[in-house]
């Protein structure tokens, strides 16, 4: 009995876990925040910020799943709160990978959304009766779809397009918002970014389709134009630091924010 009692927390430790819980909490929104003021170009002064930020997150997260139960009990900490943590590492390994094109951050990414949804951390949401809870939840579920656009997670994707319908649909009846018309536009716009994504799809034997890589392969690397740009050292090494984007043709689809970059990821790894 007297070691049970010792692995119990006392009020005073407890207290502890509340601040610094909270005072990680507040570094992660700081440094969250900051992200929208980095430059988009040039690697002087981002990797480290991400660095930063990643470090407070990681800490963020083990810490309340190492004390759940103390901050369940003195904090109030909601599944939603839990939700909206991982919704921030999903966006945060999003931001990261647009900025270097490793589609192992985007992989992680998924990995963070995918949890939000399969554990219901955002289920309890409805019984808040808060507007600005249901835009997250809205907000997340946008998010989420780009991700599996890009990871051509195309049936989950049109699960989550039907989910996010329903949810603005629920969303404006319940709360009547003034940004009820920028919602709609918005799922008029993924409708139509999804259509014009699967213009033209590549398939193999039985009609399965398949994901072409753009990744060179030993095809490519035989050509002569390839065996050209092969150096002696890597001080010769040609490298690409910027790119930039410029479509103008009849009927394009519009892409808000950085979409109109997706489809120029795979050209410039390969």
């Amino acid at each position: 009995l007297a070691h049970v009692m010792e692995d119990v927390p006392g009020e005073e430790t407890k207290l502890k876990v509340v601040q610094e819980f909270t005072y990680l909490l507040e570094k992660s929104k700081q440094l969250f925040g900051g992200i929208r003021d980095l430059p988009q170009f040039g690697k002087k002064h981002w990797p480290g910020y991400f660095a930063r930020t990643f470090d407070v997150f990681t800490r963020l997260w083990k810490f309340q799943q190492k004390h759940r139960k103390v901050l369940d009990e003195k904090f109030g900490l909601k599944r939603w709160q839990i939700g909206e943590l991982a919704s921030k590492i999903g966006q945060l390994y999003y931001q990261y990978y647009m900025r270097t094109c490793e589609s192992g951050y985007l992989q992680e990414s998924f990995s963070f959304y995918e949890a939000v949804r399969t554990r219901a951390y955002y289920s309890d949401m409805l019984r808040e009766e808060r507007e600005d809870l249901a835009v997250k939840r809205l907000r997340y579920y946008a998010r989420f779809i780009v991700v599996c656009l890009l990871l051509h997670k195309d049936n989950l994707m049109d699960e989550l397009i039907r989910e996010l319908k329903d949810l603005v649909e629920e969303y404006v009846a319940k709360f009547d918002p003034a940004d009820e018309e920028e919602w709609f536009v918005v799922l008029k716009e993924v409708g139509a970014f999804v259509k014009a994504n699967k213009i033209v799809s590549v398939v193999g034997e039985l009609s399965r389709p398949v994901c072409v890589s753009y990744r060179l392969s030993k095809h490519y690397e035989s050509l002569e134009v390839v065996k050209s740009l092969r150096v002696s050292s890597e001080k010769d090494m040609i490298k690409l630091q910027q790119a930039v984007v410029i479509g103008l043709t009849t009927k394009q689809v519009e892409k808000r924010q950085r979409e109109n970059s997706f489809q120029s990821v795979p050209g410039k790894i390969w």
